[in-house]
């Protein structure tokens, strides 16, 4: 490596798994501050996002855990699973909240009442205490539409730069918050803005804004949204009875995509769009709800 240029050296190390960059710190003294740099980081979190390897977080009901799946791929044998119990609190229940951002996901420790931000490639975590005002800062102007946070649909969904919900009830509608110029807009009108809300579940698919509307055990849609354009694609329609029950997870290739189950299930399923075929995933001896995520592998925490 000594006779490669440093920039070359960097070109070969920000394509490196997460796990492998953290032992080469101490290979010398450049790498690490090469790998503890921000611009590496950045770079790194672009190579990764732009990767065709998927990892999974999730958090196991039966037992209260957080588990951290290897790379699913969509011709996946039994997942071996790598338990992380953070502060070896085994018996705390976490919620894993609706995606990650930057490789970072949030729970929400229900025996301490904090959040947890938590990094599942390096195992960095930093809690911090629920605010007395539930409130981190007031935006001017604001939302022109008021989020419903006593529902699912109150989580809000991080896709891009951006945070999604959904609101309304007879007629729902998109909005959106940009955190770099911290406005809201509403997207545009979208084709099923007459479905049941309690049909309608954010997801995001290949880094897009995606929304899952079903009729259970009858139909699964599921519409992208075109930021180019401003416009809604359906991509998927879904008449498998086990697939319409279940919350998409991730698009694993065209034609095959990854589901979870509604139920505490110790399996997940890779339903192919081409062929209607179901295959499951096992995930051992753990059950997952409905916290189940992708994350792109980073050297991201906050400081």
């Amino acid at each position: 490596m000594q006779l490669l240029p440093h920039d070359t050296v960097e070109d070969i190390l920000e394509r490196v798994p997460v796990k492998s960059l953290l032992r080469f710190k101490s290979a010398c003294k450049q790498w690490k501050l090469t790998i503890e740099s921000q611009y590496f980081q950045a770079k790194q979190l672009i190579c990764s996002a732009g990767g065709k390897d998927l990892n999974l977080v999730l958090v196991s009901e039966v037992p209260s855990t957080l588990v951290l799946p290897h790379h699913v791929t969509a011709d996946s044998p039994p997942l071996k699973t790598n338990v992380l119990l953070i502060s070896s609190e085994r018996y705390h229940i976490y919620q894993l909240f609706h995606n990650s951002c930057d490789g970072l996901v949030c729970l929400f420790d229900y025996q301490t009442l904090n959040n947890i931000v938590y990094n599942p490639a390096t195992r960095w975590h930093r809690r911090f205490p629920v605010s007395s005002t539930n409130t981190w800062r007031y935006i001017n102007p604001s939302s022109p539409y008021r989020i419903n946070t006593s529902s699912s649909r109150g989580h809000a969904l991080y896709v891009d730069g951006s945070l999604y919900w959904l609101t309304g009830k007879k007629e729902i509608k998109v909005l959106a918050l940009d955190l770099h110029t911290e406005t809201f807009q509403v997207i545009s009108k979208a084709p099923f803005a007459e479905a049941d809300h309690r049909n309608i579940i954010t997801r995001s698919l290949n880094n897009r804004l995606c929304l899952s509307v079903s009729k259970p055990l009858q139909q699964m849609i599921i519409w992208s949204f075109n930021s180019e354009n401003k416009t809604w694609e359906q991509i998927y329609s879904i008449v498998n009875r086990s697939v319409t029950q279940s919350l998409p997870v991730a698009i694993l290739e065209k034609n095959k995509l990854l589901c979870c189950p509604r139920s505490n299930s110790r399996q997940l399923m890779i339903y192919d769009i081409k062929t209607k075929s179901v295959d499951s995933v096992s995930i051992g001896t753990y059950r997952c709800g409905d916290s189940v995520f992708c994350y792109f592998e980073s050297l991201i925490s906050i400081l």
